[in-house]
C-alpha cells in the first residue's frame, strides 16, 4: 500500500482545559493516603456520564468523580488519563487507550476518537502496526511518530510500505534516539527485505565479464568461496567486524564503485546502482550494530549462502544469551530467514555453544524437508572442516510456531538517551 503523504499541521490532543469544582465522593472518616490522586500520575478510568462538552463523570480507582477534560469521549469509554490538577478542581488529560477491552479488540476508528485524533489513513495503519507490539496506544506516541514521518522530506517513499516505515520509526523512537531524516535514511536498508539484495548479488556475478579484469578475479574468488561453502572465507570477508581490512567484500565493492562510476559504458549504470545499494546495506548494518551494542539488542550480519542452487544474502541476527551462569554466557543464539520460489519460506533459529550448533527449522512447505536435509549434509561436512559440529536438528511447521524468533522483536521505549551522529 502506498504511503499517504500528510504534510498538514500536527493535530493536538485536547485544547484549553476548563476547570470546574472538584467534588470527591462522600467518605466516612479520613480517606487513606493511598487512595489520593496525585498530579502527574496515570490512572485508568471509565466515562460514566457526559455532563458537558468539557466535563464528565468518571469512574476512577478511588471512586466516581466529576472531572474537567477535553475530547470526543462517550459514555462507556475506558481509557487511561493523566492527572493534571486535583485542586481546586480535578483536571484530567486523555493519555492512552487499551487496544482491547474484556477480550474484545477496539476498532482503530474508536481508538482515534477517544484519543481525539483525526481518522486518517496514516494513524489507522500505525495503530494496526502497534497492535503487534503493545497492549495500549498513547496519543503522545502517535503524535511523535507522525511528527517524525512529517520530517522525512528528501527520501523517496514511493517504494516504502507502511510496515517498513513504521519499523524504522518505532526502532528510533523506542530507543529514545533523537530523530533526523539522515538517521532514518541510513538505517532504512537494514530493515528492508534482504531478497532484493540477493538479486543484486546474483546480478553482480552475472556481469563479471563486463568488469575490469582485476575485479573479475577478486569477485570470482568470493563467489567460488560461497558456492564451495568455505565458511572461513565467507565470515572473514562479509562480516562487518572486519571492515577495516583490505580483503573484505565491502572494500571490494567500494573499489569497484569508484572504478566504474565515471565509466561511459551505459550497461554498467544499473550495476553501479546495485553496487551502491549493497554498500548502503553493509554501512547501514554497521550503524545499526553501533546502536545495538549500547542497548543490548541482537547484532545483525549479512552473509551469503549457496542453497538449493541459489545464492542468497541472508540477514543473521546474533545475540549472546544473558545469564548469571558461566556456561550460558558463552551460548550464542542466532536466527535468519530464507525464501525460495520452490521451497517456500524457511525460518531458522539455533544456538552455538563450544563449537556445537543446534538448529530448529520452521518450514512453510513440509515437502521441502527432504531437500533441506540433503543440503544440511553438505553443511555438516563444511562445518567439520572449520572445527564446528551440527548437534540436534529439529523441523517444525511454520504455521504452528508463533513467536518462534525471540530476536525478531522491536525495542520497547527506553529511558536511556544518547545521540547518534551520522
Amino acid at each position: 500500500m502506498a504511503i499517504e503523504k500528510i504534510r498538514s499541521g500536527i493535530p493536538q490532543v485536547g485544547g484549553q482545559l476548563v476547570r470546574n469544582v472538584y467534588e470527591p465522593p462522600h467518605h466516612e472518616g479520613r480517606k487513606p493516603d493511598g487512595a489520593k490522586l496525585h498530579a502527574g500520575e496515570i490512572v485508568q478510568g471509565t466515562i460514566l456520564d457526559i455532563i458537558s462538552s468539557s466535563e464528565a463523570l468518571v469512574k476512577l480507582p478511588i471512586g466516581n468523580l466529576r472531572a474537567s477534560l477535553q475530547g470526543t469521549l462517550a459514555k462507556g469509554d475506558s481509557l487511561f488519563f493523566k492527572v493534571l490538577e486535583i485542586q481546586p478542581s480535578l483536571v484530567l488529560k486523555i493519555f492512552a487507550v487499551p487496544i482491547s477491552i474484556e477480550g474484545k479488540e477496539l476498532a482503530s476508528k474508536e481508538i482515534l476518537r477517544i484519543l481525539n485524533l483525526p481518522n486518517i489513513n496514516f494513524y489507522r495503519e500505525l495503530i494496526a502496526f502497534l497492535r503487534n507490539y503493545q497492549t495500549t496506544i498513547s496519543a503522545n506516541e502517535l503524535l511523535i511518530l507522525y511528527n517524525s514521518f512529517s520530517n522525512i522530506k528528501s527520501v523517496d517513499l514511493g517504494n516504502i510500505n507502511f510496515n517498513l516505515l513504521f519499523r524504522v520509526l518505532y526502532f528510533i523512537h523506542g530507543l529514545s534516539i533523537p530523530f533526523s531524516e539522515n538517521l532514518f535514511k541510513k538505517l532504512l536498508p537494514t530493515f528492508r527485505d534482504s531478497k532484493a539484495y540477493s538479486d543484486m548479488l546474483n546480478m553482480l556475478e552475472n556481469e563479471i565479464d563486463s568488469l575490469p579484469k582485476s575485479f573479475q578475479d577478486r569477485l570470482n574468488n568470493y563467489f567460488s568461496a560461497i558456492k564451495n561453502r568455505n565458511l572461513a572465507v565467507i565470515i572473514n570477508s562479509f562480516s562487518v567486524k572486519y571492515t577495516l581490512r583490505d580483503d573484505t567484500f565491502l572494500k571490494l565493492l567500494k573499489d569497484l564503485s569508484e572504478n566504474i562510476q565515471n565509466s561511459d559504458n551505459a550497461s554498467l549504470n544499473e550495476l553501479q546502482s546495485n553496487i551502491k545499494s549493497l554498500l548502503n546495506l553493509f554501512e547501514s548494518s554497521i550503524l545499526y550494530n553501533s546502536i545495538a551494542s549500547q542497548n543490548n539488542l541482537p547484532f545483525i550480519f549479512y552473509l551469503p549462502i549457496f542453497l538449493a542452487g541459489f545464492m542468497k544474502l541472508i540477514q543473521i541476527k546474533i545475540k549472546k544469551l544473558a545469564s548469571g551462569s558461566e556456561k550460558s554466557k558463552s551460548v550464542i543464539k542466532f536466527s535468519f530467514s530464507l525464501e525460495f520460489e520452490n521451497l517456500g519460506n524457511i525460518d531458522v533459529s539455533g544456538t552455538i555453544f563450544d563449537r556445537r550448533i543446534d538448529l530448529i527449522l520452521f518450514l512453510e512447505k513440509s515437502e521441502s524437508k527432504e531437500i533441506i536435509e540433503k543440503e544440511l549434509n553438505n553443511l555438516k561436512y563444511n562445518l567439520i572442516k572449520n572445527n564446528y559440529i551440527i548437534g540436534a536438528i529439529h523441523f517444525s511447521d511454520m504455521k504452528d510456531s508463533e513467536d518462534r524468533d525471540i530476536l525478531n522483536q522491536l525495542p520497547q521505549a527506553s529511558q536511556q538517551n544518547f545521540t547518534v551522529v551520522v
